[in-house]
Formats: structure tokens, sequence, C-alpha cells
């Protein structure tokens, strides 16, 4: 058996915004109807992926993220508790490398926010 990795060449983000609060962030989130949002290096990240996205990378090696929001969150929670009732699941995306260098660009992004 051959076994062969393709790693994405590149991550293009196309809409990227800083919120000022983790309420703003967790709302929006819950209104977009968002399955669950992200967390890596003090960031908690809401991220839309289109379907055609994973099609795209495979053909090129080019992952699309349509748009992603962002706002400090230092501490990580396996849940995060929306306002009109009910959680909404966070991962911890810490351990991969797509996630880490996305907190690269987020950090760089802040200080300019």
């Amino acid at each position: 058996m051959d076994v062969e990795l393709a790693i994405s060449r590149k991550v293009k983000i196309l809409g990227l915004d800083y919120r000022k609060s983790e309420d703003e962030l967790i709302w929006c989130s819950s209104t977009m109807e968002v399955s669950k949002l992200f967390w890596v290096s003090g960031y908690l990240i809401c991220m839309e992926v289109p379907e055609k996205s994973f099609e795209h990378e495979i053909e090129t090696g080019e992952f699309i993220i349509s748009q992603l929001c962002f706002t400090k969150c230092p501490k990580y929670e396996r849940f995060k508790s929306i306002a009109r009732g009910g959680q909404i699941p966070v991962v911890d995306m810490s351990s991969m490398k797509l996630f880490q260098e996305i907190a690269k660009v987020l950090a760089t992004r802040e200080s300019s926010t």
C-alpha cells in the first residue's frame, strides 16, 4: 500500500474580522447556525468554509475560508453558553499546524485593529 501525504500548500481567507467580545462572536455564530467554534493560542474563532472548498483543495492544494471572525479568549472551555439558552461546542485546535499558522496571522491582525 502506498500512502501519499498531500498537505495544503496555501490557505486563503477571504474575509477576516475581529470581534470586540466573546459574547458578540458567540451570538453571531449562533444566529448563523454555526455548529462549533475553534480555539487556538488564546483566540476564539468562528469560520465559514464553503462546501466547494474541500473539492477546490483536492484539485489545487489551496484551502478557502470564506469568512473568519475571532476574538481574544485566554482560557479554553469545551462549551460556550449562548445568550438565548443552550451551548455551542468549542474545539481545541492547538495541536493542528493549520490553526497554529492562522493564529500567527490573527496576532498580527489584532495588533492593527
